[in-house]
């Protein structure tokens, strides 16, 4: 895996939001501590496929019992979840 920073990992994932989940909602709903359930930025099935593209992208396996909020809620605890995972 390349050496990211948290800024990397978390400008990634915007893009991915962006691009790929399709969002063209508000850009504050992708601040870094913005709840990206509550903003609707991401439900069941797009956490599915953020996770995956997560474990694709940093180079670990993302298992099913890590799709939690307190992993997924915000881009601070996405980028603090890539930091712990891919140190495995």
């Amino acid at each position: 895996m390349e050496k990211t920073t948290g800024t990397d990992v978390k400008e990634a994932v915007r893009t991915f939001i962006r691009e790929e989940l399709e969002w063209s909602g508000p850009e504050e709903h992708l601040q870094d501590g913005a709840s990206l359930i509550d903003f609707g930025v991401i439900d069941s099935l797009s956490l599915m496929e953020l996770g995956l593209w997560i474990g694709d992208r940093f180079g670990f396996t993302v298992e099913d019992t890590d799709m939690t909020a307190a992993n997924f809620d915000t881009l601070d605890a996405i980028e603090a979840f890539v930091r712990r995972g891919s140190r495995t």
